[in-house]
């Protein structure tokens, strides 16, 4: 025999004639980004962001492939074992391998075609004589200060570069828009904070000087604007103001203010179409971990309310179909500048 089955490779399993194939990701595969949110906590709880590089935010897609035969299972694994073995063992979406071979960048138009992740996990599924895939790639995304007047993951054809005057705007369409309402101020660096000088649309309208993004009946927000689904949980954790003493009673011990800050707040937001949920999603990358923003929570708190995004889950439904999960974090307003406050809708 030529095979040696005590010493081949394990991470080179297909052997002959490998099939020819283009996979596509189906509805129900998602797309994660987790922010590494480091930072201390000060006195009062009050929040300091410290941040350690440019690649603070994982990135990490599972894919879905269903029904695949024996031959196109086959050569799927073939593809993901030729990148294990690789130097790099990375892999690049729309990119065929020399079997021709290649994966399509997730469905729809929503993000720009991302290149450079790692398998993490992959698992094939036998049933009816069919094979279904999911498979799980992860990378650490660079930040988005590095594409400050556009994306570092979305589709910037969808984006308005620059606003105009009598031009027809869309409910959930982004413009870039880096001027400022001088207005009373003096001595400041016009160029400052144009990586936050992103303004989002909230009605259908026709433009014009005072419904432009900083005009005095603006029909356009930098302020977290989406309707929020129903069913959310606020949970409050106070047990920091309780001391247990050893073989004794509790004892209330209140040594910090601020103790009522909401953590691990999820917001649902389903059935979005695909304009709002890159409306969305370019609304929180540009927020990233460290750059809070307000969000007013209906019908219960009248104070208002400054959040990190601590992590976002976006999943294909169905075409235009798209459901967004966000977990938030309260922190402390710590900063007040009436010309470069991002927390609110300025200009």
């Amino acid at each position: 025999m030529s095979e040696v089955l005590a010493t081949y490779d394990r991470d080179n399993n297909i052997t002959g004639i490998i099939e020819a194939n283009t996979f596509v990701p189906e509805y129900g595969s998602t797309v994660s980004f987790k922010n590494e949110n480091v930072h201390i906590t000060t006195a009062d709880n009050f929040y300091k962001k410290f941040s350690k590089g440019f690649n603070g935010t994982e990135i990490k897609l599972n894919l879905k492939y269903s029904n695949k035969t024996e031959e196109e299972a086959r050569s799927f694994l073939s593809f993901l074992e030729n990148k294990s073995r690789s130097q790099l063992g990375m892999v690049d979406f729309n990119t065929p391998n020399s079997d021709s071979v290649e994966l399509s960048f997730p469905i729809g138009n929503i993000y720009k075609n991302m290149i450079d992740f790692n398998v993490e996990n992959y698992d094939f599924k036998f049933h009816d004589g069919l094979f279904d895939v999911d498979l799980q790639l992860i990378k650490n995304g660079y930040s988005s200060f590095l594409d400050w007047s556009g994306s570092a993951y979305l589709d910037v054809s969808n984006f308005h570069s620059s606003w105009s005057n009598a031009a027809s705007y869309e409910k959930f369409d982004v413009v870039y828009f880096p001027e400022y309402d001088t207005a009373g101020f003096t001595n400041f660096d016009k160029v400052a904070n144009r990586i936050e000088k992103f303004y989002y649309c909230n009605q259908d309208h026709t433009s014009s000087v005072s419904n432009s993004p900083t005009g005095a009946s603006s029909n356009w927000t930098r302020s977290f604007f989406y309707d929020l689904d129903d069913d959310v949980t606020i949970s409050t954790d106070k047990q920091s103001e309780i001391v247990k003493l050893k073989n004794s009673f509790n004892s209330f011990d209140k040594t910090n203010g601020n103790a009522g800050l909401i953590k691990g707040l999820k917001l649902n937001l389903k059935n979005r179409t695909d304009k709002e949920t890159r409306s969305i999603i370019h609304f929180i990358e540009k927020h990233e971990d460290y750059r809070p923003f307000e969000l007013p929570i209906p019908q219960l708190y009248t104070r208002r309310k400054f959040f990190v995004c601590d992590s976002m889950d976006h999943k294909f439904v169905y075409k235009d179909c798209n459901d967004i999960s966000i977990t938030l974090n309260e922190i402390v307003k710590f900063k007040l500048d009436p010309m470069f406050d991002n927390y609110q809708n300025d200009n």
